[in-house]
């Protein structure tokens, strides 16, 4: 990335992607005129080299999500199970009842579409997978990432 003494190895920064995904983590487009370089993968692989990661790191943050969606509906469940308002129980109080199964609709949802696309990960991964099948797992696994990413923030906050 760096030369020895210090500057770009050659790369301009071009411009910073206005994207869906983490704004701490930006992406950006680079001329690479004069890179010096070295080849870790097979000519002309690249994109088909990247996108492999990019399904399993995907699949990664989905999971998480989903996860976190999970934990935090069972903290809520406890502590609305303990709390009193009154003489009655938080959980007892239509509302909180509301909240809580959207809550758990939410999580419900994003589980399903998770495990639907675990599914062609998982043919994927062994490689018997169909091209049907193949296109559906590469439209689908941002778009499950997408989802989940935005339905943990409504769940936890």
């Amino acid at each position: 990335m760096r030369k020895e003494t210090g500057e770009l190895n050659n790369m301009e920064i071009v411009r910073l992607k206005d994207k869906l995904g983490t704004q701490q983590l930006p992406t950006a487009e680079l001329l690479l005129k004069g890179t010096v370089a070295k080849l870790v993968g097979k000519p002309e692989q690249g994109v088909k080299n990247i996108s492999k990661m990019l399904l399993v790191t995907r699949m990664y943050n989905s999971a998480t999500a989903v996860g976190i969606m999970r934990r935090v509906i069972a903290l809520a469940r406890d502590y609305s199970s303990r709390r009193k308002i009154g003489k009655k129980l938080l959980s007892e109080m239509p509302l909180q009842m509301r909240v809580l199964s959207h809550m758990d609709v939410t999580h419900r949802a994003n589980l399903i579409f998770f495990l639907s696309i675990s599914i062609l990960m998982s043919k994927y991964q062994a490689g018997t997978i169909k091209e049907d099948d193949d296109n559906l797992l590469r439209i689908f696994t941002p778009l499950l990432k997408l989802f989940t990413g935005k339905q943990v923030l409504e769940v936890c906050t």
